[in-house]
């Protein structure tokens, strides 16, 4: 067979060999070299001294036996003489490695190698040395992806950590810079409210901290709604006096009257000043801001302010307290002497905002500015401390719910925030028992409701009543021998309630 070149295409052909090729079986060559002679005897082939080769072609398709043999054995023909030719190749390049089977190749003659009796021993030597250098590549290979793979997975451990630590530090460093923003949002309460508020805002959402939480519900407490700063007026230090309603400010000098709007902060109005002839040590203003008192030497000058011009003068006054009607048109004054009211002009309405109810009163006592309510006045329903600076006028606006004060240098209109001070859900009669829910958005109490006490429910958050439930209060209690009474042990948000 090895005398035989399979034909790819073409027609099969006979294939001269060296005697060494032949060298197949047994270590000493006997069996060979029989095979050879009796072959030869038969005149099937030629052998001289180094070749070996078939007598003629046509033995190729004229013996049967050696038709079948090619056949049956075309493919693995082919594959051993491109081995063979490989191992010779390999042999004569002084055994180079790079010349071994690698992959498909040497899976292919490792085939053939499963039956050594059909390779030389050239051909096993060179599959041997193929399949030992394949197997030292994939170790080699092997150990590199797997130093590879640890090489990729402490990268990996070390890339994590340096970010876990980044992302620490980021942290940090983002919580330091949140707690210095809530405490300056801190200092700010009194100077700038505003600005205080955004920033205990902005601190809480740059990290969530106890001093940024501090700082957010502090914006929600706050009483401190706006710090207004009165421009300079660039002459002699003016006085500055609030309406009743707190929402305009008079700066008042001797060249002018500048009026501005506490709403919005612009200086809406200026006017004709009083004048270097008047010195204006007290004023008091008109709550429409239209008249200015004056205290001047045991009596009192009036100004009218948009006119710009002095409205009289009014004698033998030299008040210890007082105050315009809400209407503008009268003047109150207390002295040691007398106790009247004057009449200022013909012009003015009730100016908007103020108390003119008589519900309220507001006051500066004990560095505190307190708020009562004159149908309970037993307890104020607001409280600011001033500790740091004593205001010079207090102004109250129920409607927008606010008190505004200059504070005692003259500088700043403060703007404080009622809150819930002030709301209309307020109960004249007081309740016989009360209870808030644990959750504290429901209030139960015990009113009386004519002769007969009954349960009220309202909404703590609004004051809204949420209905009275149940029957009169003292009546026998359903199922049960005792008879309820007034103290409320229970007021669940489902509805239902019992009573002790």
């Amino acid at each position: 067979m090895r005398l035989i070149t399979p034909g790819d295409g073409t027609q099969d052909t006979r294939r001269p060999i060296d005697r060494e090729e032949l060298d197949l079986t047994d270590p000493d060559g006997a069996a060979p070299t029989r095979v050879l002679t009796d072959l030869a005897a038969a005149r099937l082939i030629t052998v001289d001294d180094d070749t070996v080769d078939l007598a003629h072609e046509a033995l190729i398709t004229a013996w049967p036996r050696l038709r079948g043999w090619i056949e049956e054995e075309r493919e693995r023909l082919r594959t051993q003489r491109r081995l063979t030719e490989a191992a010779r190749a390999w042999d004569e390049s002084a055994r180079d490695p790079g010349a071994l089977y690698r992959g498909t190749r040497l899976a292919a003659a490792e085939e053939l190698l499963d039956d050594p009796a059909q390779l030389t021993s050239l051909e096993r030597s060179f599959v041997t040395a193929s399949r030992i250098a394949h197997t030292r590549e994939h170790r080699r290979r092997r150990r590199l992806r797997t130093a590879l793979a640890a090489v990729l997975v402490l990268a990996l451990v070390a890339g994590a950590t340096a970010w876990q630590q980044n992302r620490v530090n980021s942290r940090q460093h983002q919580e330091a810079q949140a707690r210095r923003i809530a405490a300056v949002a801190t200092s700010m309460r009194t100077s700038d409210p505003v600005k205080a508020m955004q920033l205990s805002v902005a601190s809480w959402k740059l990290a969530d901290t106890t001093e940024t939480r501090a700082a957010l519900l502090g914006a929600m407490t706050q009483k401190e709604k706006d710090a207004f700063r009165i421009p300079p007026p660039g002459t002699a230090e003016p006085n500055h006096h609030l309406t009743a309603s707190g929402r305009r400010l008079l700066s008042v000098d001797s060249g002018r009257v500048r009026e501005w709007d506490m709403e919005t902060g612009r200086l809406t109005h200026t006017y004709r000043g009083i004048g270097k002839q008047e010195p204006l040590d007290e004023g008091l203003l008109s709550a429409d801001g239209r008249t200015l008192a004056m205290n001047v030497e045991d009596r009192v000058r009036l100004w009218d302010v948009r006119a710009g011009r002095a409205m009289g003068t009014l004698p033998d006054v030299a008040p210890s307290t007082w105050d315009f009607s809400p209407s503008g048109q009268l003047l109150a004054t207390t002295d040691d002497v007398t106790a009247g009211a004057v009449a200022v002009d013909e012009s003015g309405t009730v100016a908007e905002g103020t108390a003119a109810d008589g519900e309220f009163v507001a006051a500066l006592a004990d560095n505190e500015i307190l708020l009562w309510r004159f149908s309970s006045p037993g307890t104020p329903v607001f409280r600011y401390p001033v500790a740091n600076e004593r205001p010079t006028q207090l102004a109250l606006d129920t409607t927008r719910g606010t008190i505004r004060y200059v504070n005692g240098g003259g500088t700043v209109v403060r703007t404080l925030s009622l809150g819930r001070s002030t709301s209309k859900r307020w109960q004249q009669k007081p309740g016989r028992s009360a209870q808030l829910s644990p959750d504290g958005r429901t209030l139960a109490a015990v009113r009386e409701h004519g002769s007969t006490p009954t349960l009220d429910l309202v909404d703590g958050r609004s004051g809204s009543s949420r209905g009275s439930h149940g029957r009169a209060l003292g009546e026998p209690c359903p199922k049960q021998s005792t008879y309820c009474h007034d103290h409320i042990v229970a007021a669940p948000l489902n509805g239902t309630y019992h009573h002790e």
